[in-house]
């Protein structure tokens, strides 16, 4: 390893952009903690001894009363989800880098002596293949659990396992047309039509999740005529058996474990809209806001 294309050329150190068979590609890693064990690894290269440099990258950075460190790579449009473990604004939380679930790199935030933890899940990503699915349109903003720091996790395939969650969090129901609060938390659109007249930028989504929609029959069946909610919901459950749409389901409940979710309808009348179908079986209440 650290072997150029010149076979009696090594380099090694924050100029060498060097093959890393962790991450299955070539990285160029700007730390001194990488020059000062990627220099001893090809010097052992250069001996002729069987080397394998594959340490994960590694930062740190203390600023003013916050101290961070950073295990893993990706690139910026590298990954699927950022997850937060703790209380971004508490000043001490755990942040995973994820692409299909699976851990990419993670920063701890004034929490101590979990790098070996996070490195065991970046390194656990690889062991097996990552199952077949469609790409997930990156998020940028982060899913909270409000957990307390230093909050435990189990590592299996390199998948986040047995975090608490979180205190308070719920469902809530309201108007895609409504502005932001703070109390929405994830706002997360579930009609499959795009609201009329409104911008992604006024929407100010969380994710749009149009799978978990009822379908384009029950919903015209239905027309929000409120002497049909009690029918449309038993419908409207069934569909939810569907393998795409239970999917779905199962991807809002995690979320909502872990902080607080809006689910968002275009209607005039979410009370009566598939939002509160789908806030009852998230067992978090029957009502708008």
């Amino acid at each position: 390893m650290l072997r150029s294309s010149d076979p009696d050329v090594y380099a090694a150190g924050d100029v060498a952009s060097a093959f890393h068979p962790l991450l299955d590609r070539h990285i160029r890693v700007e730390h001194w903690a990488n020059a000062k064990h990627a220099g001893p690894a090809a010097a052992r290269a250069m001996l002729g001894q069987d080397v394998v440099f594959d340490r994960l990258p590694y930062f740190f950075t203390d600023q003013y009363d916050l101290g961070m460190e950073y295990t893993g790579y990706t690139e910026p449009d590298g990954y699927h989800q950022v997850v937060v473990r703790g209380d971004p604004d508490s000043g001490e939380f755990i942040a995973f880098w994820l692409t299909d679930r699976r851990v990419r790199a993670g920063m701890n935030v004034n929490i101590w002596d979990v790098t070996d933890d996070i490195a065991r899940l970046v390194r656990a990503h690889r062991r097996r293949p990552r199952p077949a699915r469609r790409p997930v349109h990156p998020s940028h903003r982060p899913v909270t659990d409000g957990s307390a720091a230093g909050a435990r996790w189990e590592n299996e395939g390199g998948h986040l396992r047995g975090i608490s969650p979180a205190e308070g969090a719920r469902v809530r129901v309201g108007r895609v047309y409504d502005e932001r609060t703070p109390a929405d938390g994830a706002r997360v659109l579930v009609d499959r039509i795009w609201p009329r007249g409104l911008s992604k930028d006024r929407a100010d989504l969380d994710e749009w999740c149009k799978k978990i929609a009822p379908s384009t029959q029950l919903r015209r069946w239905y027309g929000h005529d409120p002497a049909l909610f009690e029918e449309f919901g038993r419908r409207y459950r069934a569909e939810l058996d569907d393998p795409e749409r239970a999917e779905a389901l199962e991807h809002l409940r995690e979320m909502a474990r872990y902080r607080t979710v809006t689910l968002l309808t275009a209607t005039k009348h979410p009370e009566i809209s598939e939002a509160v179908v789908l806030a009852d079986l998230l067992g978090t209440g029957n009502g708008a806001g």
